[in-house]
């Protein structure tokens, strides 16, 4: 085990069980640390810490000892506790710096805005949210990168685990009032985790990279590629999250992949992650 030790921050949602999964897998990995909020777990787990992403002494206590941190805590939604999306990154960056450690922030290029974003690359896009969520992963990802972690941004993250990306696809493209030929950048969430994992294994990456596809796709190619149909009675998904799929958003992720060397050439959306849209609907 000579790779490097690896703490997952978030380590029971949606991106970072995918990242700890893929990380414990991978023989480049010599160690997995799985952390999660407390309270937030689903039952105790001699194998997952859990510790309030937003107390820095008690994350730079558990830390000690790893060398990269992926900190995929956060919420989503409008009513829960935006502050784990203020001041955990920030937090979380500054153990990790306290120990030795780099940070790798998951961010979202909804920070950018509802759009239309037609291509551009990193740099060439301020952040400009237009919802309290987005503000608020704003707010995090800036106080991350002041302490000097790197912000990873993918746009609509897909796959196995997912609630609101492809329901609100689907939403979107029923609707009267969306342009059919818009196209948006999307990952599977394991293809995302992959991603986490290999610039884990790299010792100096840029602050700010997104992670999509290379290229975007149409909303029609989504959905197909998820096997997924809206239910007969609809779903519920926020008006703000479904509108943001109405027009053009995608941006260049061109550097995150000519880091790594590799990039996802398989479907857009995984089996596993079929599957879990199959079961989800079904459900």
């Amino acid at each position: 085990m000579n790779g490097p030790r690896v703490a997952v921050l978030g380590a029971r949602g949606f991106i970072g069980s995918a990242v700890s999964a893929i990380a414990a897998a991978d023989d480049r990995i010599g160690q997995v640390l799985p952390v999660h909020r407390p309270g937030s777990a689903t039952s105790p787990s001699a194998t997952l810490l859990q510790v309030d992403v937003r107390d820095e002494d008690a994350l730079a206590a558990v830390l000690a000892g790893v060398d990269v941190v992926v900190n995929a805590a956060h919420v989503i939604g409008s009513g829960p506790d935006l502050s784990v999306n203020e001041t955990g990154p920030g937090a979380a960056a500054r153990a990790a710096a306290r120990v030795g450690a780099r940070c790798l922030e998951i961010g979202t290029a909804a920070v950018y805005g509802r759009g239309p974003l037609r291509g551009g690359a990193e740099g060439e896009f301020a952040p400009a949210p237009d919802s309290a969520l987005s503000a608020s992963r704003a707010v995090g990802e800036a106080e991350a990168l002041a302490a000097d972690a790197t912000v990873l941004r993918p746009m609509i993250v897909v796959g196995r685990g997912d609630r609101w990306a492809v329901p609100a696809a689907a939403a979107a493209a029923a609707a009267d009032d969306r342009d059919p030929t818009a196209r948006i950048g999307v990952i599977d969430v394991d293809d995302l985790a992959r991603l986490v994992v290999s610039l884990a294994l790299i010792a100096e990456i840029p602050p700010v990279l997104h992670a999509s596809r290379r290229h975007p796709v149409e909303l029609a190619d989504l959905l197909v590629d998820a096997a997924y149909a809206l239910p007969a009675g609809g779903t519920q998904v926020p008006e703000h999250v479904r509108s943001m799929l109405h027009t053009d958003r995608w941006v260049d992720s061109d550097l995150a992949w000519d880091l790594v060397g590799w990039e996802p050439d398989g479907p857009l959306v995984s089996a596993a992650g079929r599957r879990w849209y199959a079961s989800a609907r079904a459900g």
